[in-house]
This record gives C-alpha cells, structure tokens and sequence, in this order.
C-alpha cells in the first residue's frame, strides 16, 4: 500500500512540474490588425454595400412618398406618428366625402329601386328617336305600324305618346333615357300612376320581350293606353 501511495504521489508532483514549464515557457506574441479610419470609411461608403437603405429607398411605395409629402406639409416633418395622423386625415376625408356623395345621391332619387325591389328597372332607350319628342305625329307613327301589322312597333308609339303626355301635363320630365322607377318617382297622382305602372309593364313585356302580339292583343293593350290619356285629361 505504502509503495503505490508513493507512486502516485510523485506522479502528481510531476505532472505539476510540467505544467509550470508550459506556462512559463509559452512566449507567443498575438497582434491584432485592425483597417486604417480612412480606409474603413472608403469602405462602408460605398453604396453597393448600403443594403439597407437601398432597400428601404427601393421599396417605397407611391403611397408611402404621398403620405410623407402630406405629413411634412401638415406637420414639417414626417415621424412614425405623424405619419399615421396623416393617414387617419385622409381616411376621414375620404369617408366623409363618400358618405355625401352617397346622400346626394339618395336625395336625387337615384335610389328609388331599393324601396319597390319588386318593380323592374327597364331602360327605354328612346334615344333613337332623332325628332323632338313634341313634334311627333304618334297617330300617324301608330297608324303606320298599323298598316304594316307590326303591332310590337305600334305599342311603343303608344308609349313614347303616353310620356309626351305625361311631359305636356308637367307630371313628368321626359328624358330619353330614364327609366320607369324614375318615371313613376316624379309623378304625384295616384290614380295616374297606377295605370302607367301597367302601361310600363305591358311595354316592357311586348318591346323587350320580343314577343309578337295578334291585332286581338294589340286592341286590349291600346285600351289601356288610351284610359291613360282619358285620365290626365280630366
């Protein structure tokens, strides 16, 4: 036992031994290089190596560049907080016109469908008529389809003479491309505007249904256009 407590020991003192050596010993010089001031600012002043910011400057968006525009005429700078104080202006202003634009557009009866969603928008395309609306012989414009059997043609001469009447009576202002809601908006009798409610119906049934009529048809739907004539003239 007292020999192998011996052998370790003088290992151990040995092994100390060499380590002081190693330290004592070890006379290796570090030197650190480092780039001269001029020439590191020769490098990071070359704009290839800005990435950032050529990135920054290449993504800004024309919005963006408006915004900051605005803010440094509102505000004379153009801060993360400025900015977004411009962004809620313009948003206001934005809602704020649309919404009149919306009750203009309400207060001129443009949005007359939305209260009869039943009734059809039919567009009557008299645009095509080149003569002035007061001029026209209808009797003859209708006897003339008439004579040709093209019944169809003489149920719109019966039409555009029931808004001519309507236009000389005042119960309406005619205009060649109005339509039967906006029509049926400007008149105020009722009994006058139950019956061009039908007439509209039977016109936007025969005209843009295409569908051909007999004489037999053509004789009941002119009735009613004449009880509207009878009617306006009371």
């Amino acid at each position: 036992m007292l020999l192998v407590f011996a052998v370790a020991l003088k290992n151990n003192a040995f092994s100390k031994i060499e380590a002081s050596k190693l330290s004592t010993n070890d006379t290796l010089n570090v030197s650190y290089l480092s780039p001269s001031p001029s020439a590191e600012k020769k490098i990071f002043s070359d704009k290839d190596l800005n990435y950032k910011v050529s990135e920054l400057v290449e993504h800004k968006s024309i919005w963006n560049k408006f915004l900051q525009w605005i803010s440094n005429k509102l505000f004379g700078n153009v801060s993360f907080n400025h900015i977004e104080i411009t962004r809620m202006i313009i948003f206001w202003l934005l809602f704020l016109m649309s919404a009149a634009l919306v009750f203009w557009y309400i207060k001129k009866g443009g949005l007359t469908a939305l209260t009869k969603p039943k009734e059809k928008l039919t567009r009557f395309n008299f645009s095509d008529i080149t003569e002035n609306i007061n001029t026209i012989d209808f009797n003859k414009k209708i006897n003339d389809a008439l004579i040709e059997k093209d019944y169809r043609l003489a149920i719109r001469w019966h039409y555009l003479k029931s808004l001519n009447s309507l236009n000389e009576k005042q119960a309406i202002f005619f205009e060649p491309h109005k339509t039967n809601f906006e029509y049926v908006y400007e008149i105020k009798n009722d009994s006058v505007k139950n019956i061009f409610i039908n007439l509209s119906k039977i016109y936007d049934y025969v005209w843009y249904g295409n569908y051909e009529i007999e004489q037999k048809k053509y004789l009941f739907y002119a009735e009613s256009f004449s009880n509207l004539e009878k009617t306006i003239n009371v």
